[in-house]
């Protein structure tokens, strides 16, 4: 064989053996290329079953959540606001049906009027303020009883006219801003209540006034029949 031919053998033979190499290099970076991506598809795929049992697991809102009335202890709670222990016990006796039960409170009794200003129950409020007011000019010997059966029913019922009106609101409002909106209508106000203290007070002021006009007429009767004797 001639020197020329050995060489092209040995060529050849480079050749093929590169080639072998090259499909060997292909096929391992295939693999690994095939590999990485089954890596990557099962991590997605766990990540995916994850969230999805997680999302299962969790509670979906509702959509009565969003707009289903606010009823319930924090609704009446917010409306309250001060002194809500002692309308606590009034409250769970009206949740299932809220009408009017009485409680009896002396000191709702004597300042009624001025009460109800206090706890923003402002028409019934200036109502009974002016109610007073009108016993006081026209109802003669009466006006007492008068004042007694108004206050009286205002100590009897005012809390549960003050829930009353909280059990109104909340099934009015959705719950998003039912809230905000019960905290700011409800609560107490004193300056209200200051304003009905001055009125109340005027009232008392002038009912003395008169009550002791009228005790001393007899005397000022009698000195004038003194004045006109000889």
């Amino acid at each position: 064989m001639s020197e020329a031919a050995a060489q092209e053998q040995r060529r050849e033979a480079i050749s093929a053996s590169q080639a072998q190499e090259g499909v060997r290099a292909g096929e391992q970076a295939r693999a690994e290329a095939s590999a990485l991506y089954d890596e990557v598809r099962l991590a997605a795929r766990a990540a995916f079953r994850a969230r999805a049992a997680d999302l299962s697991d969790a509670e979906p809102p509702s959509l009565g959540d969003v707009v289903r009335p606010l009823n319930d202890e924090e609704a009446l709670r917010a409306f309250v606001g001060v002194n809500w222990g002692g309308y606590r016990a009034l409250f769970l006796a009206m949740q299932s049906a809220p009408r009017l039960h009485m409680r009896g409170s002396l000191l709702i009794t004597l300042f009624s009027g001025v009460w109800l200003l206090y706890r923003k129950q402002y028409v019934l409020g200036v109502g009974v303020l002016v109610a007073q007011a009108l016993f006081a000019a026209f109802a003669g010997p009466f006006a007492p009883l008068a004042h007694l059966a108004v206050a009286a029913f205002v100590g009897a019922y005012g809390k549960s006219i003050v829930l009353k009106r909280g059990f109104a609101l909340a099934a009015a409002l959705p719950r998003e801003t039912a809230l905000r909106q019960l905290r700011r209508a409800g609560g107490v106000n004193l300056p209200a209540a200051a304003l009905g203290m001055v009125l109340l007070g005027a009232m008392l002021t002038q009912r003395v006034a008169e009550t002791i006009e009228i005790a001393t007429a007899p005397a000022s009767m009698l000195a004038n029949v003194v004045r006109m004797l000889p």
